[in-house]
């Protein structure tokens, strides 16, 4: 059930909402069927999951460049910065090889499609977008607030 903050707009009576709103297909809205997947949906879904993991795995066998110390210190400062930056991506790609196999077991288990945090079903328009996602929009913002009231950087390392 969403929650709104409700504020009369000065030309109407009728109240009007404030904040986000989940994303729903007309379709969704009409029925109330936000969570339930076909099996040719999630299909599609695992089908783009399998594709991503193979992408990530193929970069993930190439090996981190270590530069030797040939060169200036400038050279030399600026080939370290690329082997960081390089690790730091790979290291990205491996949580989202990580959660990649948690979507794929929630497919096979049947548990795919619901937030972790509340139970709720999660907007297909989301699942499509971001199959990864394990808490649905309230849940997420929930945690980014609770992340930047801390005074730290929302990050996919902190979520």
């Amino acid at each position: 059930m969403l929650n709104f903050l409700y504020i009369k707009n000065r030309f109407s009576d009728k109240p009007k909402p404030k904040g986000r709103r989940k994303l729903m297909s007309k379709r969704e809205t009409q029925s109330g069927n936000r969570g339930a997947l076909t099996k040719k949906e999630l299909g599609r879904i695992k089908k783009q999951l399998l594709k991503r993991q193979e992408e990530l795995a193929g970069i993930l066998c190439k090996p981190v460049e270590n530069c030797g110390n040939d060169g200036d210190a400038d050279m030399q400062a600026t080939q370290e910065n690329i082997v960081r930056t390089d690790q730091s991506l790979k290291d990205m790609y491996e949580i989202e090889l990580n959660r990649i196999a948690l979507a794929l077991k929630k497919i096979e288990d049947g548990t795919f499609g619901f937030c972790e945090t509340c139970g709720d079903p999660i907007s297909k328009e989301r699942l499509f977008a971001h199959p990864i996602c394990r808490d649905c929009f309230d849940c997420k913002d929930g945690k980014e607030g609770e992340i930047r009231s801390r005074g730290q950087r929302v990050t996919a390392l902190s979520m």
